[in-house]
């Protein structure tokens, strides 16, 4: 697709899209609201954020590459 990872945040709601991000040197986003059950451990899943929400994905430095 000719994106920068440097420049692109990968965006799932299941561990394999984290690992994909993370494979493709992307800044990751665990996104809670998706078809995981309820008890899941997303903080286990080491992405770069969680979201709670779409609307979470709004705010100021969520999408934004890590420091």
């Amino acid at each position: 697709l000719g994106a920068d990872p440097a420049r692109t945040v990968f965006i799932g709601d299941d561990l394999r899209d984290v690992m994909a991000g993370r494979a493709a040197a992307c800044a990751t986003v665990a996104a809670t609201w998706g078809f995981q059950p309820a008890d899941t451990n997303y903080a286990a899943w080491n992405a770069d954020r969680i979201a709670r929400s779409p609307l979470e994905l709004l705010q100021p430095g969520v999408l934004a590459s890590p420091a």
